[in-house]
């Protein structure tokens, strides 16, 4: 399977964003999505996959004197550290398909771990209760992941898990494709067709989260715990 697109410099071809690997961005898109609804619903407000969000309420409830999550706390720190380790993993491995492979799996894991730690929670427990704290670290972590798989390995394409960007490029590459020049237009066409289906896939993995959260709990991790799944199997089965 053809993990990147390059023209004869070596650099990301634009022109083959769109059709690059679709089904999975979609998968881990809405993976992410899913992710992020449940473990903010669920987690008294923990963002897994977006930690700006984590950032935002952290420092407002520190400004307004309020209490802090410990997992908003932990959020930032925890994913940076998953990050570089996923990083070291992914250059000790030296090739994309094995370092895409290993990082499915893990994802897949730590979405697993971050189920299974939130059994105990029940209906009623703290925000800093300890199982909470560190099912919500799981699900950061399979987000950190998740952005270093797409970013070492899937170079050129817009990000599965950060909506706020995506729209941004989405938009601006929409206004570009009717109204820019008329040498770039394929160019931005392009943009806006490789950047809709992580929106779109995000989008509906938010939607599916938060309606199986507010059904039945936590016990809504077997989406993404599934999408997940499926995404790994997909790769496999193209890379092999």
């Amino acid at each position: 399977m053809n993990l990147q697109s390059h023209t004869t410099t070596g650099e990301p071809a634009t022109r083959h964003e769109a059709p690059h690997d679709l089904a999975l961005l979609l998968l881990l898109s809405a993976t992410a999505g899913a992710t992020d609804a449940i473990g903010f619903l669920g987690l008294h407000g923990l963002f897994t996959a977006h930690i700006t969000g984590n950032i935002v309420v952290l420092t407002s409830h520190l400004v307004a004197g309020g209490e802090a999550g410990l997992g908003q706390l932990l959020a930032v720190p925890m994913f940076m550290a998953v990050a570089a380790l996923a990083r070291l993993l992914g250059l000790a491995l030296d090739r994309r398909r094995q370092s895409a492979h290993a990082f499915l799996v893990i994802q897949f894991v730590f979405l697993l771990a971050f189920l299974l730690l939130s059994l105990p929670l029940g209906e009623s427990y703290g925000m800093n209760a300890p199982w909470a704290v560190a099912a919500g670290m799981c699900g950061v972590a399979a987000m950190a992941v998740q952005t270093v798989l797409v970013q070492t390995s899937l170079p050129g394409v817009a990000s599965t898990s950060v909506l706020t960007t995506n729209v941004g490029r989405f938009t601006i590459a929409a206004v570009e494709a009717t109204a820019g020049p008329m040498e770039k237009r394929a160019e931005a066409r392009g943009k806006v067709a490789s950047t809709f289906p992580q929106i779109f896939g995000f989008i509906v993995g938010c939607a599916a989260g938060g309606v199986l959260e507010w059904q039945v709990g936590l016990s809504a991790l077997l989406l993404p715990i599934l999408l997940s799944f499926l995404a790994l199997i997909w790769f496999v089965r193209r890379a092999g």
